[in-house]
């Protein structure tokens, strides 16, 4: 594996693609070691702010740290773009706790800078922290059941949020209760879900098995979160037990299990998705499989190698394309050259000028969306009419710059099977990829 220290430093690569790639490593890993949200500001500082912008969205679990803290909190006060100021604003709702304990007078001072719902979220943290977990459990059910039949974030997007991190404070009153209702294959609404994200918090061990067996459910969302909670347990031991069964499991399964194997950046897991991608009959599958592997960031020759056979065994494929893309990348990484990569790498700064064109956003617009944010409106609300499913959430907005000389892209690849950034829930080749 390309060692982390060289990844952190990647990141401030001239090549987007080569950024990119590098972000993606953090994006739902286990363990993102020593690197902080300092190592993105040293890309603000190295590239500009248009081009680390694009990177956050990748790296939501990198902390913050006071030193990093203090600098988001100066930026907002000098006034940042809107384009930046959505995600940057963004970064308060995942302050460690005991920075918002330290620093919440700092906070309530830039309250004009933030949305009403910022402050907010940041002030019940503190007020939930002095709970006893009676009550803690007794609202996160109350909540469950207001949420019986409709999306959560309906009524407060962040409220379990809270109350897991709250009640993860008192693992003895709320293991057993979690694991009551992960265990209760009878319990099929929002108990399930908050369990779920409760057992996560609590980074239960005892909660393995049962979040297995919720992959196995055919639900999109309850299989997300499960497979997040897994991640963020991060029992080494959860890989393997994720391969165990691996040619009797439905596609639902192994679709969603593959992923989380690949967020535990680890030797033991790259072998382990090596083999299933020997293994698995889909065709589609095996590439899902490819780009896990390849998000790692290996350097081995003979895992890249074993990825560009699986490639070359599959010429007429068009949904080869995200992962011959990004093996070019990764390879520039790690150092290793094959006869393909030119080819691969010119490709992929042809389709990044289409993609850039389409994602284009006007700063006119998203200002005017803040300032209605700030007076308290919902995004939906500022923007004043019905923009579907391209503009539900501005954290993903994309500030994308066109490429500049060949082989040095000045804005990252978006894959066909990465998300949408429209938000729209499907992955890009089946939303915006196809108008682009």
């Amino acid at each position: 594996m390309i060692p982390l220290a060289r990844i952190r430093e990647t990141l401030r690569h001239p090549d987007a693609d080569i950024r990119f790639a590098a972000a993606r490593y953090f994006h739902e890993a286990h363990d993102c070691g020593d690197a902080t949200i300092a190592d993105w500001w040293a890309v603000v500082d190295a590239r500009g702010l248009a081009a680390a912008r694009p990177l956050l969205h990748r790296l939501e679990t990198v902390p913050d740290t006071e030193a990093t803290l203090t600098r988001l909190l100066a930026e907002l006060r000098a006034g940042l773009p809107a384009k930046a100021w959505f995600p940057l604003r963004k970064r308060l709702e995942r302050l460690p706790y005991p920075l918002l304990e330290r620093h919440i007078g700092e906070l309530r001072e830039v309250r004009p800078l933030l949305t009403p719902d910022d402050l907010r979220h940041a002030e019940e943290r503190l007020a939930l922290a002095g709970e006893l977990p009676e009550t803690l459990w007794e609202k996160l059910l109350a909540h469950a059941a207001e949420c019986d039949g409709e999306y959560a974030g309906a009524q407060d997007s962040l409220l379990v949020v809270r109350l897991t991190e709250a009640l993860a404070r008192h693992p003895d009153f709320a293991t057993p209760r979690a694991l009551e209702i992960l265990r209760d294959t009878s319990i099929e609404d929002w108990r399930e879900i908050f369990a779920i994200e409760l057992a996560g918090a609590l980074r239960c061990s005892e909660a393995i098995e049962p979040l297995i067996t919720k992959l196995r459910v055919d639900t999109d969302y309850m299989v997300e979160r499960a497979r997040a909670a897994l991640v963020r347990i991060g029992d080494p031991g959860i890989p393997a037990r994720l391969t165990a069964h691996w040619d009797t499991e439905d596609w639902h399964f192994r679709n969603f299990a593959h992923g989380a194997i690949a967020s535990f950046r680890s030797a033991e897991s790259a072998a382990l998705l090596i083999d299933l991608i020997r293994r698995e009959q889909d065709a589609d599958l095996q590439i899902h499989i490819g780009v896990s592997l390849l998000e790692m960031l290996p350097d081995e020759p003979a895992t890249l190698e074993a990825v560009r056979q699986l490639i070359l065994s599959r010429p007429e494929d068009e949904n080869i394309e995200a992962l011959d893309l990004l093996l070019a990348t990764v390879a520039t990484m790690a150092g290793w050259d094959f006869p393909e990569r030119a080819e691969w790498r010119t490709l992929a700064i042809a389709d990044e000028e289409r993609t850039s064109r389409f994602l284009h956003r006007d700063e006119g617009f998203e200002e005017k969306i803040r300032t209605g944010m700030l007076a308290g409106l919902s995004f939906r609300e500022a923007a004043g009419r019905d923009l579907g499913p391209m503009f539900d959430d501005p954290d993903d907005f994309l500030d994308e710059e066109p490429p500049g000389l060949p082989f040095v892209r000045e804005a990252p690849k978006i894959g066909r099977n990465d998300p949408c950034p429209c938000n729209s829930g499907k992955k890009y080749k089946k939303c915006c990829g196809q108008v682009a």
